[in-house]
């Protein structure tokens, strides 16, 4: 077996992945998708599950999972994975300074 040390912090961020993953959609599109998520949103959800674990340790590194992460979700917001690059518009989530 290995290391065990991180499972509860690990376990932690990926609940805030998710739920963060769902606040940025109901935020923009007012609900949230109930059924299985598509692999974009599954993506994304994991990007900000890395933001969540290096935000204090590697900022640099957890800032490029949560641009990640929004980016992701804009492609699901615009129906397909061709926006990469796009920025989400507005104040939604812990850094949005750009």
């Amino acid at each position: 077996m290995g290391d065990t040390s991180r499972d509860a912090e690990i376990a932690a961020a990926l609940t805030y992945g998710d739920a963060y993953c769902n606040g940025m959609i109901k935020a923009k599109s007012g609900s949230i998708p109930v059924a299985s998520p598509d692999q974009t949103l599954k993506e994304a959800a994991a990007d900000f599950a890395a933001f969540f674990i290096f935000r204090t340790d590697n900022p640099t590194v957890a800032n490029l999972f949560h641009d990640s992460g929004k980016t992701l979700i804009q492609a699901y917001l615009e129906g397909s994975v061709t926006g990469f690059g796009a920025k989400i518009s507005g104040k939604i989530g812990v850094r949005d300074e750009d």
